[in-house]
């Protein structure tokens, strides 16, 4: 093996030698490629080797882990390939390289197991593909994660509320809130820790060993959804009916985007509500309005995301109503005339006046009502003429409805006296007297 040091232009050539501990026997590499060993010196066991930047250090301790001994590398070409690339990492200004003899012709005999070595290095640095991500999800659902790098597997978590199976992370069910996971690599292959020899009189070293934990993490944020949707009356854009009908009791049901059915909701005290929907696209239809209404046939698309989460939703409805439609005339005999300035009360169910209306000069009034039962009655009549008695109109669909009504001559009692009763009764008189 040659060293060639650019700033001296001084090769340095050896043959690749062990460097092992006195008693023990294990073994290390040199970490100064251009500083001479000096045997029987005292050194100093580190962590924390000075003269080593972070990535240096990094980088020779992987080499060192996955080098000579580890697993199948146990034939002696794998320490002096270990060293090689250890030189290489602690001092790039040097030129390092193999050769055919001592001191002799460059050569590369040795690429693919410096391949190997790398590539050892470069599966162990693969994290998850969803490290150091943060993550949205809806209260009570699960998060499941699919590893895309493949390497998932080869990571422990001491989070109960995680699990692990091949390459998929799930979360577990979290409720509201901000969290923190960890997940973490190591392998125990030697049992030890990697060791770095410090010494002021030779050359520093370095033993072989395990490498400090692989951490990752990932942040995940736990929020609510709702869509809340108030039913009103289309007539009064409130929360209160017209007439008789009422808005609780219809239905709506709630679509996904792929057209399955994810729920049924029942409007009562005016509303429905539900919560904790998965973030996704939605249609909700009515299914069935409230009594005495007509069907909403809008559908209302609704985008619930980590944004706009919650949904607040007013829908309304048309109450059924019909034209009642009075036609009113006065007469006898047969002979009838339309009778304007006729006045009608109309009473809700509650006995309540809610409308007067008066024919006009056709003897018509007209009224749009509600769905309910109502009462007429009938206010004034032309001079000489009766009323109707009074009626019940029921409103449940919205055909018009006309209502004939016809007021009668009022009848005059028969005054004739018979005057031949009249003699008898004075004559009767007379004898009795």
């Amino acid at each position: 093996m040659n060293k060639y040091q650019y700033s001296t232009k001084t090769i340095y050539f050896q043959k690749a030698r062990f460097f092992r501990k006195t008693g023990s026997g294990e073994f290390a590499y040199c970490i100064e490629p251009f500083k001479f060993f000096e045997d029987n010196k005292t050194y100093t066991p580190t962590v924390n080797p000075r003269n080593l930047t972070k990535n240096q250090l990094d980088r020779i301790s992987k080499i060192a882990h996955f080098g000579y001994g580890y697993k199948n590398h146990n034939d002696l070409k794998w320490y002096a390939i270990t060293q090689f690339m250890i030189w290489q990492a602690a001092d790039s200004s040097g030129d390092y390289y193999f050769t055919d003899s001592l001191n002799g012709n460059r050569i590369n005999p040795y690429q693919n197991e410096i391949n190997e070595i790398n590539n050892l290095i470069k599966n162990y640095e693969k994290i998850p593909s969803f490290s150091n991500n943060t993550y949205t999800i809806v209260e009570d659902h699960n998060l499941v994660l699919d590893d895309q790098n493949g390497v998932l597997n080869s990571f422990n978590t001491d989070n109960k509320e995680l699990s692990i199976t091949s390459n998929k992370l799930t979360i577990n069910k979290l409720k509201k809130g901000t969290y923190s996971f960890n997940l973490y690599k190591q392998d125990n292959y030697y049992n030890k820790p990697i060791i770095f020899y410090q010494s002021n009189e030779s050359q520093n070293l370095v033993n072989t060993g395990d490498l400090s934990k692989l951490n990752i993490s990932l942040k995940v944020n736990v929020i609510n959804t709702k869509i809340e949707i108030t039913k009103i009356d289309k007539d009064t854009k409130s929360i209160t009916p017209s007439g008789e009908a009422i808005l609780d009791g219809a239905i709506y049901k709630l679509y996904d985007s792929n057209n399955n059915l994810v729920d049924t909701l029942t409007i009562k005290d005016n509303q429905a509500t539900i919560n904790n929907l998965s973030f996704g696209k939605y249609t909700l239809v009515e299914d069935t309005p409230g009594v005495g209404y007509t069907l909403n046939t809008n559908r209302y698309e609704i985008n619930i995301n980590e944004k706009e989460n919650i949904k607040l939703l007013t829908v309304d409805n048309k109450v059924i109503e019909k034209k009642i439609i009075i036609e009113k005339k006065y007469g006898e005999n047969n002979s009838f005339k339309n009778e304007k300035n006729i006045s009608f009360n109309i009473l809700n169910n509650k006995n309540e006046l809610i409308k007067t209306i008066t024919t006009d000069e056709n003897g018509i009034a007209e009224i749009n009502l509600a769905y309910g039962k109502y009462k007429f009655i009938q206010v004034n009549s032309t001079e000489g003429y009766q009323k109707v008695d009074s009626f019940i109109v029921e409103v449940k669909d919205s055909n018009d409805e006309l209502i004939s009504l016809k007021d009668l001559k009022i009848p005059v009692p028969d005054t004739h006296t018979d005057n031949r009763l009249l003699i008898m009764v004075f004559a009767l008189l007379v004898i009795i007297l």
